[in-house]
Protein backbone atom coordinates (compact mmCIF):
# COMPACT_ATOMS: atom_id res chain seq x y z
CA UNK A 1 0.00 0.00 0.00
CA UNK A 2 1.54 3.29 -0.94
CA UNK A 3 0.37 5.86 1.42
CA UNK A 4 1.09 9.69 1.68
CA UNK A 5 0.91 11.81 5.04
CA UNK A 6 -0.22 15.66 3.77
CA UNK A 7 0.47 17.75 6.50
CA UNK A 8 0.20 22.09 6.78
CA UNK A 9 2.63 23.94 8.94
CA UNK A 10 4.27 26.75 10.58
CA UNK A 11 6.35 27.12 13.25
CA UNK A 12 5.38 24.32 14.65
CA UNK A 13 9.03 22.77 15.63
CA UNK A 14 8.06 21.87 19.53
CA UNK A 15 5.18 19.48 18.22
CA UNK A 16 6.38 18.12 14.99
CA UNK A 17 8.70 15.57 16.39
CA UNK A 18 6.29 14.02 18.30
CA UNK A 19 3.67 13.88 14.94
CA UNK A 20 6.78 12.82 12.63
CA UNK A 21 7.87 10.07 15.59
CA UNK A 22 4.47 8.58 15.64
CA UNK A 23 3.89 7.82 12.01
CA UNK A 24 7.77 7.28 11.06
CA UNK A 25 7.03 3.42 9.58
CA UNK A 26 3.73 4.31 7.92
CA UNK A 27 4.17 6.54 4.80
CA UNK A 28 5.94 6.06 1.79
CA UNK A 29 5.42 9.82 0.94
CA UNK A 30 5.68 13.09 3.43
CA UNK A 31 3.91 15.63 1.97
CA UNK A 32 4.51 18.90 4.35
CA UNK A 33 3.10 22.66 2.91
CA UNK A 34 5.18 25.37 4.77
CA UNK A 35 3.25 28.35 4.92
CA UNK A 36 5.68 31.06 6.29
CA UNK A 37 7.95 29.19 9.47
CA UNK A 38 10.95 31.14 10.57
CA UNK A 39 11.78 28.07 13.43
CA UNK A 40 13.79 24.69 12.58
CA UNK A 41 10.23 23.52 10.88
CA UNK A 42 11.62 23.30 7.38
CA UNK A 43 14.86 21.36 8.94
CA UNK A 44 12.99 18.79 11.22
CA UNK A 45 10.53 17.78 8.69
CA UNK A 46 13.27 16.93 5.73
CA UNK A 47 15.28 15.33 8.50
CA UNK A 48 12.12 12.69 8.22
CA UNK A 49 12.53 12.26 4.15
CA UNK A 50 9.79 15.03 3.46
CA UNK A 51 8.91 17.02 0.26
CA UNK A 52 8.40 20.27 1.44
CA UNK A 53 6.78 23.30 -0.61
CA UNK A 54 6.36 26.82 0.64
CA UNK A 55 2.86 29.06 0.29
CA UNK A 56 2.21 32.05 1.83
CA UNK A 57 -0.19 31.73 4.51
CA UNK A 58 -3.67 33.07 2.76
CA UNK A 59 -5.86 32.98 6.12
CA UNK A 60 -7.57 29.73 4.58
CA UNK A 61 -6.57 26.53 5.67
CA UNK A 62 -9.03 24.47 3.05
CA UNK A 63 -6.91 26.31 0.39
CA UNK A 64 -3.36 25.06 1.96
CA UNK A 65 -5.08 21.66 2.81
CA UNK A 66 -5.88 21.44 -0.97
CA UNK A 67 -2.42 22.23 -1.82
CA UNK A 68 -0.88 19.64 0.48
CA UNK A 69 -3.30 17.01 -1.11
CA UNK A 70 -2.46 18.01 -4.76
CA UNK A 71 1.38 17.48 -4.26
CA UNK A 72 0.60 13.50 -2.87
CA UNK A 73 0.79 10.38 -5.34
CA UNK A 74 -0.29 7.88 -3.31
CA UNK A 75 -3.89 5.56 -3.33
CA UNK A 76 -4.83 6.82 -0.38
CA UNK A 77 -3.95 10.39 1.59
CA UNK A 78 -3.46 10.53 5.74
CA UNK A 79 -3.94 13.96 6.89
CA UNK A 80 -2.44 14.70 10.05
CA UNK A 81 -1.72 17.86 11.80
CA UNK A 82 1.68 19.11 13.94
CA UNK A 83 0.02 18.75 17.06
CA UNK A 84 -1.37 14.99 16.62
CA UNK A 85 0.27 12.10 17.65
CA UNK A 86 -1.19 8.59 15.78
CA UNK A 87 -1.44 5.79 18.48
CA UNK A 88 -2.33 2.39 17.98
CA UNK A 89 -4.06 0.20 20.26
CA UNK A 90 -2.63 -2.64 22.29
CA UNK A 91 0.50 -3.83 20.41
CA UNK A 92 -0.26 -3.24 17.35
CA UNK A 93 2.14 -1.77 14.53
CA UNK A 94 1.33 0.47 11.60
CA UNK A 95 1.27 -2.22 9.23
CA UNK A 96 -2.32 -2.61 10.48
CA UNK A 97 -3.54 0.97 8.97
CA UNK A 98 -2.19 -0.29 5.34
CA UNK A 99 -3.61 -3.56 6.16
CA UNK A 100 -6.57 -2.35 6.68
CA UNK A 101 -6.83 -0.26 3.73
CA UNK A 102 -5.75 -2.71 1.52
CA UNK A 103 -9.29 -4.28 2.13
CA UNK A 104 -11.21 -1.26 2.14
CA UNK A 105 -14.33 -1.76 -0.16
CA UNK A 106 -14.19 0.08 -3.39
CA UNK A 107 -17.33 2.73 -2.60
CA UNK A 108 -15.51 3.54 0.86
CA UNK A 109 -13.75 6.67 0.16
CA UNK A 110 -12.83 7.91 3.54
CA UNK A 111 -11.62 6.41 7.08
CA UNK A 112 -12.28 7.90 10.02
CA UNK A 113 -10.45 7.79 13.44
CA UNK A 114 -11.05 8.49 17.04
CA UNK A 115 -9.40 12.05 18.00
CA UNK A 116 -8.99 12.75 21.18
CA UNK A 117 -8.24 16.21 22.48
CA UNK A 118 -5.92 16.02 25.46
CA UNK A 119 -5.28 18.76 28.16
CA UNK A 120 -3.16 18.60 31.08
CA UNK A 121 -2.38 14.70 30.49
CA UNK A 122 -5.91 14.13 30.65
CA UNK A 123 -9.07 13.37 27.54
CA UNK A 124 -11.30 16.31 27.08
CA UNK A 125 -13.19 15.02 24.40
CA UNK A 126 -13.36 12.92 21.71
CA UNK A 127 -14.69 12.53 18.65
CA UNK A 128 -14.26 10.66 15.30
CA UNK A 129 -12.54 12.60 12.28
CA UNK A 130 -12.85 12.02 8.57
CA UNK A 131 -8.22 11.66 7.79
CA UNK A 132 -7.92 9.23 5.16
CA UNK A 133 -9.04 9.86 1.81
CA UNK A 134 -8.51 8.39 -1.78
CA UNK A 135 -6.70 10.41 -4.05
CA UNK A 136 -8.19 12.58 -6.18
CA UNK A 137 -11.57 12.13 -4.08
CA UNK A 138 -11.69 14.63 -1.57
CA UNK A 139 -11.48 18.56 -1.27
CA UNK A 140 -11.78 20.48 1.69
CA UNK A 141 -14.11 23.62 2.22
CA UNK A 142 -13.88 26.14 4.85
CA UNK A 143 -11.57 29.14 5.85
CA UNK A 144 -10.85 27.46 9.54
CA UNK A 145 -12.18 24.24 10.74
CA UNK A 146 -11.94 23.06 7.28
CA UNK A 147 -14.96 20.14 6.10
CA UNK A 148 -13.61 17.41 3.80
CA UNK A 149 -15.91 17.08 0.90
CA UNK A 150 -16.22 13.30 -0.93
CA UNK A 151 -18.72 11.38 -2.49
CA UNK A 152 -19.20 7.52 -1.07
CA UNK A 153 -19.48 5.88 1.79
CA UNK A 154 -17.43 6.59 5.32
CA UNK A 155 -15.35 3.93 7.28
CA UNK A 156 -13.79 3.82 11.04
CA UNK A 157 -9.98 2.81 11.59
CA UNK A 158 -10.99 0.60 15.27
CA UNK A 159 -7.45 0.10 15.89
CA UNK A 160 -5.76 3.40 16.49
CA UNK A 161 -6.80 6.91 17.02
CA UNK A 162 -5.39 10.35 17.46
CA UNK A 163 -4.36 12.59 20.38
CA UNK A 164 -4.72 16.14 19.26
CA UNK A 165 -2.85 18.40 22.08
CA UNK A 166 -3.82 21.93 20.22
CA UNK A 167 -6.33 23.05 23.27
CA UNK A 168 -3.36 22.34 25.41
CA UNK A 169 -2.31 25.78 25.70
CA UNK A 170 -0.96 28.26 28.36
CA UNK A 171 -2.43 32.04 28.46
CA UNK A 172 0.03 33.52 25.86
CA UNK A 173 -0.67 30.57 23.08
CA UNK A 174 -4.64 30.32 24.13
CA UNK A 175 -5.13 33.89 23.45
CA UNK A 176 -2.40 34.14 20.27
CA UNK A 177 -4.91 30.71 18.74
CA UNK A 178 -8.00 33.02 20.22
CA UNK A 179 -7.27 35.62 18.30
CA UNK A 180 -6.43 33.96 15.08
CA UNK A 181 -9.66 31.57 15.35
CA UNK A 182 -11.86 33.96 16.40
CA UNK A 183 -11.08 35.94 13.59
CA UNK A 184 -11.47 33.50 10.75
CA UNK A 185 -14.70 32.52 12.07
CA UNK A 186 -16.25 35.88 12.02
CA UNK A 187 -14.41 36.48 8.51
CA UNK A 188 -15.77 33.86 7.11
CA UNK A 189 -19.70 34.14 8.70
CA UNK A 190 -19.46 37.71 7.41
CA UNK A 191 -18.92 36.23 3.44
CA UNK A 192 -21.41 33.44 4.12
CA UNK A 193 -24.20 34.01 6.83
CA UNK A 194 -25.75 30.71 6.04
CA UNK A 195 -21.94 28.80 7.23
CA UNK A 196 -23.80 27.29 10.25
CA UNK A 197 -21.03 25.39 11.34
CA UNK A 198 -19.02 28.44 11.58
CA UNK A 199 -21.21 29.95 13.81
CA UNK A 200 -20.97 26.64 16.38
CA UNK A 201 -17.19 26.79 16.12
CA UNK A 202 -17.58 30.19 17.08
CA UNK A 203 -19.16 29.63 20.06
CA UNK A 204 -17.05 27.06 20.87
CA UNK A 205 -13.78 29.52 20.43
CA UNK A 206 -15.01 32.04 22.62
CA UNK A 207 -15.98 29.43 25.46
CA UNK A 208 -12.87 27.28 24.92
CA UNK A 209 -9.93 30.12 24.03
CA UNK A 210 -11.19 33.80 24.87
CA UNK A 211 -13.05 32.23 27.72
CA UNK A 212 -16.17 34.81 27.01
CA UNK A 213 -19.09 33.54 27.96
CA UNK A 214 -21.71 36.22 27.29
CA UNK A 215 -20.21 35.70 23.52
CA UNK A 216 -20.49 31.92 23.49
CA UNK A 217 -23.76 31.88 24.21
CA UNK A 218 -25.10 34.51 21.71
CA UNK A 219 -23.41 32.46 19.11
CA UNK A 220 -24.70 29.09 21.05
CA UNK A 221 -28.02 30.71 20.63
CA UNK A 222 -27.89 31.69 17.38
CA UNK A 223 -26.50 28.34 15.82
CA UNK A 224 -29.71 26.15 17.60
CA UNK A 225 -32.24 28.70 16.58
CA UNK A 226 -30.90 27.36 12.98
CA UNK A 227 -30.92 23.45 13.69
CA UNK A 228 -33.73 22.48 11.94
CA UNK A 229 -32.37 23.64 8.75
CA UNK A 230 -29.05 22.54 9.49
CA UNK A 231 -27.83 19.61 7.66
CA UNK A 232 -25.38 17.58 9.72
CA UNK A 233 -26.69 19.68 12.87
CA UNK A 234 -24.30 19.23 15.62
CA UNK A 235 -25.48 18.34 18.87
CA UNK A 236 -23.04 19.21 21.09
CA UNK A 237 -24.06 23.03 21.18
CA UNK A 238 -26.89 21.36 23.26
CA UNK A 239 -24.06 20.54 25.97
CA UNK A 240 -22.26 23.78 25.43
CA UNK A 241 -25.20 26.16 25.62
CA UNK A 242 -26.08 24.53 29.08
CA UNK A 243 -22.92 23.78 30.64
CA UNK A 244 -22.15 27.61 29.77
CA UNK A 245 -25.75 28.43 31.65
CA UNK A 246 -24.57 26.09 34.39
CA UNK A 247 -21.26 28.03 35.48
CA UNK A 248 -23.22 31.87 35.45
CA UNK A 249 -25.73 29.63 37.61
CA UNK A 250 -28.55 30.55 35.45
CA UNK A 251 -30.76 27.51 36.23
CA UNK A 252 -34.02 28.47 34.60
CA UNK A 253 -32.31 29.08 31.05
CA UNK A 254 -29.96 26.15 31.72
CA UNK A 255 -33.30 23.93 32.24
CA UNK A 256 -34.68 25.21 29.17
CA UNK A 257 -32.02 24.31 26.49
CA UNK A 258 -32.24 20.79 29.17
CA UNK A 259 -35.83 20.09 28.06
CA UNK A 260 -35.46 20.78 24.85
CA UNK A 261 -32.44 18.97 24.45
CA UNK A 262 -33.64 15.88 26.36
CA UNK A 263 -36.20 16.04 23.82
CA UNK A 264 -34.64 15.78 20.92
CA UNK A 265 -31.34 14.04 21.71
CA UNK A 266 -31.97 10.19 22.25
CA UNK A 267 -29.54 8.45 24.13
CA UNK A 268 -26.49 10.85 24.50
CA UNK A 269 -23.92 10.52 27.07
CA UNK A 270 -23.08 14.22 27.65
CA UNK A 271 -26.90 14.97 27.63
CA UNK A 272 -27.60 12.62 30.45
CA UNK A 273 -24.63 14.11 32.16
CA UNK A 274 -25.95 17.39 32.43
CA UNK A 275 -29.10 16.03 33.56
CA UNK A 276 -27.22 14.70 36.53
CA UNK A 277 -25.33 17.65 37.19
CA UNK A 278 -28.01 19.78 36.83
CA UNK A 279 -30.13 17.27 39.66
CA UNK A 280 -26.68 18.23 41.93
CA UNK A 281 -27.22 21.73 41.53
CA UNK A 282 -30.62 22.19 41.92
CA UNK A 283 -30.46 19.48 44.92
CA UNK A 284 -33.10 17.00 43.04
CA UNK A 285 -32.99 13.41 43.40
CA UNK A 286 -34.70 12.74 40.67
CA UNK A 287 -33.09 14.13 38.53
CA UNK A 288 -29.69 12.69 39.61
CA UNK A 289 -31.11 9.21 40.01
CA UNK A 290 -32.74 9.76 36.36
CA UNK A 291 -29.34 11.48 34.42
CA UNK A 292 -26.81 8.96 36.14
CA UNK A 293 -29.11 5.87 35.11
CA UNK A 294 -29.72 7.16 31.31
CA UNK A 295 -25.84 7.97 31.48
CA UNK A 296 -24.58 4.48 32.38
CA UNK A 297 -27.46 3.24 29.64
CA UNK A 298 -25.92 5.70 26.81
CA UNK A 299 -22.38 5.09 27.77
CA UNK A 300 -22.29 1.29 26.78
CA UNK A 301 -24.52 1.76 24.29
CA UNK A 302 -22.00 4.59 22.52
CA UNK A 303 -19.56 2.08 21.14
CA UNK A 304 -22.53 0.38 19.34
CA UNK A 305 -22.90 3.28 16.81
CA UNK A 306 -19.56 5.14 17.43
CA UNK A 307 -18.94 5.23 13.38
CA UNK A 308 -22.72 7.22 13.55
CA UNK A 309 -21.07 9.86 15.68
CA UNK A 310 -18.51 11.42 13.52
CA UNK A 311 -17.54 15.01 13.33
CA UNK A 312 -19.03 16.27 16.89
CA UNK A 313 -17.29 15.99 19.88
CA UNK A 314 -18.53 14.30 23.12
CA UNK A 315 -17.25 15.40 26.40
CA UNK A 316 -17.93 12.63 28.85
CA UNK A 317 -17.31 9.41 26.70
CA UNK A 318 -14.69 8.39 29.75
CA UNK A 319 -14.45 6.00 32.57
CA UNK A 320 -14.09 9.00 35.37
CA UNK A 321 -17.43 10.23 34.48
CA UNK A 322 -18.98 6.86 34.38
CA UNK A 323 -18.04 6.68 38.10
CA UNK A 324 -19.22 9.72 38.37
CA UNK A 325 -22.44 8.44 37.07
CA UNK A 326 -22.15 5.04 38.84
CA UNK A 327 -21.36 6.66 42.67
CA UNK A 328 -24.49 8.82 41.97
CA UNK A 329 -26.89 6.08 40.95
CA UNK A 330 -25.81 3.71 43.72
CA UNK A 331 -25.79 6.38 46.35
CA UNK A 332 -29.57 7.71 44.60
CA UNK A 333 -31.09 4.14 44.87
CA UNK A 334 -29.47 3.55 48.40
CA UNK A 335 -31.51 6.44 49.57
CA UNK A 336 -34.67 5.26 47.96
CA UNK A 337 -34.18 1.82 49.15
CA UNK A 338 -33.77 2.82 53.14
CA UNK A 339 -36.57 5.05 52.57
CA UNK A 340 -38.70 2.17 51.35
CA UNK A 341 -36.81 0.33 54.27
CA UNK A 342 -38.54 2.72 56.64
CA UNK A 343 -41.91 2.35 55.42
CA UNK A 344 -41.49 -1.32 55.51
CA UNK A 345 -40.81 -0.86 58.65
CA UNK A 346 -44.27 0.84 59.48
CA UNK A 347 -46.04 -1.51 58.06
CA UNK A 348 -44.67 -5.03 59.41
CA UNK A 349 -46.65 -5.03 62.54
CA UNK A 350 -49.88 -4.46 60.20
CA UNK A 351 -49.48 -7.67 58.24
CA UNK A 352 -49.70 -11.62 59.33
CA UNK A 353 -47.17 -12.78 61.57
CA UNK A 354 -45.92 -15.37 59.37
CA UNK A 355 -45.29 -12.96 56.37
CA UNK A 356 -43.90 -10.77 58.42
CA UNK A 357 -41.90 -12.97 59.92
CA UNK A 358 -40.58 -14.03 56.34
CA UNK A 359 -39.78 -10.52 55.59
CA UNK A 360 -38.14 -10.07 58.56
CA UNK A 361 -35.45 -13.06 57.97
CA UNK A 362 -35.19 -12.70 54.54
CA UNK A 363 -33.63 -8.54 55.29
CA UNK A 364 -31.68 -10.15 58.15
CA UNK A 365 -29.74 -12.39 55.32
CA UNK A 366 -29.71 -9.99 53.14
CA UNK A 367 -27.77 -7.35 55.03
CA UNK A 368 -25.84 -10.72 56.62
CA UNK A 369 -24.89 -11.95 52.97
CA UNK A 370 -23.64 -7.83 52.13
CA UNK A 371 -22.11 -6.95 55.65
CA UNK A 372 -18.55 -6.76 53.93
CA UNK A 373 -19.61 -4.92 51.36
CA UNK A 374 -21.00 -2.39 53.58
CA UNK A 375 -17.94 -2.19 55.56
CA UNK A 376 -15.28 -1.65 52.71
CA UNK A 377 -17.69 1.58 51.58
CA UNK A 378 -18.58 3.35 54.32
CA UNK A 379 -17.70 6.29 53.12
CA UNK A 380 -19.58 5.95 49.51
CA UNK A 381 -22.73 5.49 51.83
CA UNK A 382 -21.96 8.32 53.92
CA UNK A 383 -22.96 10.54 50.98
CA UNK A 384 -26.39 10.93 52.71
CA UNK A 385 -27.79 10.32 56.20
CA UNK A 386 -30.79 8.53 54.89
CA UNK A 387 -28.65 5.90 52.70
CA UNK A 388 -26.72 4.76 55.44
CA UNK A 389 -29.83 3.18 57.43
CA UNK A 390 -29.25 -1.15 57.95
CA UNK A 391 -32.29 -3.23 59.33
CA UNK A 392 -31.28 -5.32 62.43
CA UNK A 393 -32.86 -6.89 65.62
CA UNK A 394 -32.20 -5.37 68.58
CA UNK A 395 -31.46 -7.46 71.77
CA UNK A 396 -34.15 -6.46 74.15
CA UNK A 397 -36.96 -6.87 71.55
CA UNK A 398 -38.51 -9.16 68.93
CA UNK A 399 -39.37 -5.60 66.89
CA UNK A 400 -36.85 -4.71 63.83
CA UNK A 401 -35.54 -1.59 63.82
CA UNK A 402 -33.16 0.46 61.59
CA UNK A 403 -29.65 0.78 62.58
CA UNK A 404 -28.11 4.85 61.84
CA UNK A 405 -24.82 3.54 61.48
CA UNK A 406 -22.99 0.84 59.24
CA UNK A 407 -20.27 0.33 61.65
CA UNK A 408 -20.48 -3.35 63.60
Amino acid sequence: MFLSIAMIVKNEQENLPRCLESIKDLYAELIIVDTGSIDQTIKIAKDYGAKVYQHPWEDNFAKHRNQSFGYASGKWIFQIDADEELIFHGNRASRILLEFLDRVRPDMNAIALQCDDIKKGKIAAHTQLARIFRNGQVKFKRRIHNEPMFKGLIGLFPHGKLNHYGYDLDDVGREKKAKRTIGLLIQSIVENPSDYDSMFYLAQAYATYAHKIPESIQWAEKYLAKRKKIKGFNVSAFYLLITLYMKINNLKKCWEWLEIALKEVQDDVDINMALMRYGILTKNQNFVGAGARAFVTSYHNFKKNISERGGRFVFNYNKESLAEATFHLATTYLQHSSIELKNLYKLLPEIQVDVADRLRKGLKDWFGENETIFKHNDKMFQATETARTLYSITPKSNRPRLRASLNP
